[in-house]
């Protein structure tokens, strides 16, 4: 798959990482495979980082976060995004890292691959997930 951007959200990293479902495992790894480009925001990297450093220690999510950032570009939390994450937040009542990753596939003009209910509930924002 090419053209449109997908910005993976946290969630399919957690999912990717914890499922046990083996057909979901595979879905989540072709989806990532047959995709460019693919995007994560940066907020995406520290909240994968959090997570794992607390379930499997910091090695571990250091490991994690450097296959991230080879597999994938990493948007920046710069004006233009922060800028957008804010007005979506007091419009929608997202957290800050929903608003971020929401901001980010906007701004990239790309299509966010979530199951959050939040991010799937916004009107301007494209969604997809396996």
């Amino acid at each position: 798959m090419s053209g449109r951007a997908l910005v993976f959200d946290t969630r399919y990293f957690l999912h990717l990482f914890y499922t046990k479902d083996q057909i979901r495992l595979r879905a989540l790894r072709e989806l990532a495979e047959n995709t460019q480009p693919k995007w994560v925001s940066a907020i995406t990297l520290m909240e994968v980082y959090k997570v794992t450093s607390e379930l499997e220690g910091r090695e571990e999510a250091e490991r994690r976060s450097s296959l991230i950032q080879q597999d994938f570009r990493v948007r920046a939390v710069d004006a233009e995004v922060a800028t957008a994450a804010s007005a979506l937040q007091a419009m929608a009542g997202l957290s800050e890292a929903e608003a971020i990753v929401a901001a980010t596939a906007l701004v990239l003009r790309g299509t966010c691959v979530t199951d959050d209910p939040h991010l799937r509930g916004l009107d301007a924002l494209q969604t997809k997930w396996v």
